[in-house]
């Protein structure tokens, strides 16, 4: 039954909506289980479309578990959904959306997240880090040290520091510019991160 579900949603895609959502929904921690692999499985922007509409009307917990499915499907048609959740209500349902955008995120996501790392809430801005740590690729390198111009000190040191943690070395150049500014804190991010990347 279980795998006959995983097979319905791959085959049927938004239209074994239903079905995936029943089984979720079911007391039955196999069916359950089943139920999410199906969700993962179900092929097409169509699908995911589908989650991100449940997800406005989700409670937070739903959304929480909405948003989980949407890194483990890693749809770039979620992003901006994903980006915007990052602005819940909620902090659960925010650190979600902060840890779904570093899994399924592109160069796109860089922007929204760079302004978290520095924020009030130690828990969110550990999870900006994390996810402009993991998003891979140089455009992400690229997108971070256009967020480095113009941002807060603060902020200007956190995305040093995940350039370092990226070892971002078509970057050097670029952060090299920032060892010579005013700030004494951000230089000295600048010269840990030029350390190690050379």
């Amino acid at each position: 039954r279980c795998a006959a579900l995983v097979a319905l949603a791959s085959a049927l895609g938004a239209e074994a909506m239903e079905d995936v959502l029943a089984a979720m929904g079911s007391k039955e921690s196999d069916l359950q289980a089943a139920g999410i692999e199906a969700a993962i499985a179900m092929p097409g922007e169509k699908a995911t479309q589908r989650w991100v509409a449940r997800l406005k009307d989700a409670n937070p917990e739903g959304r929480v578990a909405i948003l989980d499915l949407l890194a483990r499907r890693g749809d770039p048609a979620a992003l901006p959904a994903i980006l915007a959740a990052t602005k819940d209500p909620e902090e659960k349902v925010r650190i979600a959306a902060i840890r779904t955008a570093g899994m399924a995120g592109s160069a796109d996501a860089v922007a929204p997240l760079a302004a978290l790392v520095a924020s009030k809430s130690p828990v969110e801005a550990n999870a900006a880090r994390n996810a402009l740590q993991r998003i891979p690729g140089e455009p992400v390198s690229a997108a971070i040290v256009r967020e480095l111009k113009g941002a807060d000190a603060s902020v200007q040191v956190q995305l040093l520091g995940i350039l370092a943690l990226r070892q971002a070395k078509k970057q050097f150049g670029a952060i090299l510019t920032f060892t010579t500014g005013e700030d004494r804190s951000v230089c000295s991010a600048a010269i840990e991160a030029l350390g190690k990347l050379a």
